[in-house]
């Protein structure tokens, strides 16, 4: 259908501006922190000597994981220590963690384990779009704009959806207990970067506000 009456671009775009600027800002984090839960009556204080332990069979990924965790600690003055340093083949077993507790000291395990993928449905409805269109008029030669509706058809949008679990556990002579946990999920369109994100924007501060970590970043 063709419309000769002149319609004001300007104030379609401004329309479409508004619809999007919601959507975009609603997806300006490509992680979120969900499902935490922390120890009622803890009160024994920030940790001070972690061991950090990624659960994943990947080399690379789990290296990569456990230096952005040590990075995102370090800068809130807790010694963290990644895993592949002592076990550079595969993530130790607990025997493996509990003998190392007692050899090095640690006060605290932090575990960071993939959990099973999900997908997010989304159904995109039909829309009415209004598009220009330049025409010749063959008898004087000269050119016109007019404007066209035309009906974008409904879609159904499948976004993947990552999670990935991280469990604080806090040693004591002769025992352990887990104190906190939390479940990211990623939107793996929106993925990269996930790692210092995950590190450094959720998990880390989530555990200085809960109290096992500095609040704040060392000086």
């Amino acid at each position: 259908m063709s419309i000769r009456t002149p319609l004001r671009p300007g104030r379609f775009a401004a329309g479409a501006l508004a619809v999007a600027l919601p959507l975009l800002l609603g997806c300006a984090s490509s992680t979120e922190l969900t499902n935490t839960w922390r120890e009622p009556a803890y009160s024994d204080g920030t940790v001070s000597n972690l061991l950090v332990v990624a659960l994943r069979k990947d080399p690379v990924r789990r290296r990569r994981w456990e230096d952005g965790f040590v990075e995102a600690l370090g800068r809130r003055g807790v010694k963290a220590t990644p895993s592949y340093s002592q076990w550079p083949d595969a993530p130790p077993d607990t025997q493996a963690v509990i003998q190392a507790i007692h050899e090095k000291g640690y006060d605290a395990v932090l575990s960071l384990m993939r959990l099973e993928d999900r997908y997010l449905t989304r159904e995109v409805p039909a829309s009415l779009q209004v598009v220009p269109v330049t025409y010749r008029d063959p008898w004087y030669g000269r050119y016109y704009t007019a404007y066209r509706q035309v009906i974008e058809p409904g879609t159904v949008e499948k976004e993947k959806l990552l999670f990935f679990q991280t469990d604080l556990w806090r040693i004591a002579p002769g025992h352990g207990r887990l104190v906190w946990s939390g479940t990211v999920k990623i939107y793996e369109s929106l993925a990269s970067g996930i790692i210092r994100e995950t590190a450094e924007k959720q998990i880390v501060p989530a555990l200085g506000a809960a109290g096992f970590v500095p609040a704040t970043r060392a000086r």
